[in-house]
């Protein structure tokens, strides 16, 4: 996803001159930028957000810990990271006229960078952890950090929130697709946290997913000239097996 947001060379400099001082700024205008919130601003927060996931990968950034944050440029860098996950949060749980979904997808990515390893407290502490209690059409930009950052405890408590998701009819495929994915470390992991009961209801879905999928598929080929479409045409096209045969 993040190959579309970070396609504009123009506003980036070489990795060579990227500092911390550099990073440091890059938050900060960020955080001025994120603080904001209009509809009016979402321009400029993508631009900031985009140049902001730039400098943190580029430089290789790890948040500050230690002797680190002991020194003057590393309590600052350690301040201004702290401000910009809270609005990183506040964003991501937000309304639907707090962010478009580039934006939640970037923000996602970037809480992911400045985050040392462990899914940030904001998460861990709102509605004690339970993501049941997010908007649903929200929680899926940021359920992916169940997973991707380390806390086993918050992760196994958000067990039966997956199942759910991933087993109902009214969650959208993203929200399936991002439970599906945290269940995957779950059982990679800690594969005894799901219960007899997690188990047969992900079954059920899996042999309903395959018993009921289309056994015909559509096909379509297009005619272009110059990078033109010109003529589109679809046809019907009969699903098969690995090995060639018509599916059953």
């Amino acid at each position: 996803f993040l190959a579309i947001f970070l396609d504009s060379p123009a506003i980036i400099p070489s990795m060579e001159r990227i500092s911390q001082a550099d990073v440091t700024t890059a938050l900060e205008r960020l955080h001025q930028g994120l603080k904001a919130q209009t509809r009016e601003s979402k321009s400029d927060q993508h631009q900031l957000l985009r140049k902001a996931f730039h400098y943190v990968t580029a430089t290789l950034f790890k948040p500050a810990t230690g002797a680190q944050v002991a020194t003057t440029s590393g309590r600052k860098l350690h301040e201004v990271t702290h401000r910009v996950l809270q609005e990183l949060f506040a964003l991501l749980v937000g309304g639907e006229g707090f962010a478009p979904p580039r934006i939640r997808l970037l923000s996602t990515a970037l809480v992911r960078e400045l985050s040392p390893g462990d899914t940030p407290y904001f998460f861990r502490d709102n509605f004690g952890g339970d993501f049941s209690h997010y908007d649903s059409h929200k929680v899926k930009y940021f359920l992916p950090i169940l997973s991707e950052l380390s806390n086993p405890a918050l992760l196994t408590q958000n067990i039966t929130n997956l199942v759910n998701w991933f087993v109902s009819e009214d969650a959208s495929l993203g929200l399936k697709m991002s439970s599906l994915s945290n269940l995957l470390a779950v059982v990679q992991r800690t594969p005894s946290t799901l219960d007899k009961d997690h188990v047969r209801r992900i079954e059920r879905q899996f042999v309903k997913a395959l018993t009921t999928a289309t056994l015909e598929s559509r096909k379509t080929t297009s005619t272009t000239l110059f990078g033109v479409r010109l003529v589109s045409t679809s046809s019907a096209c009969t699903v098969t097996e690995i090995d060639g045969t018509p599916s059953r």
